[in-house]
């Protein structure tokens, strides 16, 4: 038999600067799940059928380009209640984002303009840290992340120069700094990082007991303002 509706849910992944997130060489990764079925495994009424995702987690590789999954729609899940999950990874496998949709209706949906069903209808705000790829040039794009982000990168050469692109007024930016076991590594901070701390030249078991860690505060003016002194921790 014909099963309806299905859910052509196109997925299209891009920062909040409109930059696409993921390529070949470094994917960034798309989970969808089926949530709250208790102990029935879904299923549409009538058929043997489950559901096209679940209960298990699917994780798809996204390369840069956009993507269409298909799905049974919710109205014909039993039981009733079941939610799709879909969550955003980066190429560490570092969640971006996490959130729940209904979808009903023969419909073709594009994620990025879906709104969320559970736990609210309305976008939530959410922190994350993201781990860069050891670099003597890395960038710091804030863009990943609609909320705090705290950017982990571990210093296995000296940073020559390093680019902060602001998300929005008010996000809280974190560095987490960490030299490698041969340590001794300098680190230039971005231009727009104002009055920041001295990284720690030692490795986390030579006298400091972690990483070098400041927190920051994005004005206005796209400068990311201290909030505190750097700590070793």
């Amino acid at each position: 038999m014909t099963l309806t509706p299905q859910i052509a849910l196109t997925i299209n992944l891009l920062d909040l600067q409109n930059n696409q997130i993921g390529t070949v060489g470094n994917p960034a990764f798309v989970e969808i799940a089926l949530a709250n079925f208790g102990p029935i495994l879904p299923r549409v009424p009538g058929t043997g059928n489950l559901a096209k995702v679940g209960p298990f987690t699917q994780r798809i590789p996204y390369l840069g380009a956009p993507l269409t999954v298909t799905l049974w729609g919710n109205d014909v899940i039993y039981p009733a209640g079941t939610y799709y999950v879909v969550s955003i990874l980066d190429d560490s496998l570092n969640i971006l984002q996490s959130a729940a949709y209904v979808f009903t209706g023969t419909i073709s949906a594009d994620l990025s303009t879906l709104p969320q069903a559970f736990p609210s209808a309305t976008a939530s705000v959410m922190g994350a840290e993201v781990t860069l790829q050891p670099t003597a040039t890395p960038v710091f794009n804030c863009g990943l992340v609609n909320g705090p982000v705290e950017f982990y990168l571990e210093l296995t050469e000296n940073v020559t120069s390093s680019t902060l692109l602001p998300n929005y007024a008010g996000q809280i930016v974190i560095f987490r700094l960490v030299q490698n076991a041969t340590a001794g590594w300098t680190f230039a901070w971005p231009a727009n990082v104002l009055n920041p701390g001295p990284v720690a030249p030692t490795a986390p078991s030579g006298g400091y007991l972690g990483a070098s860690v400041q927190a920051f505060f994005v004005g206005s003016d796209g400068n990311a303002y201290p909030i505190g002194p750097m700590t070793y921790n």
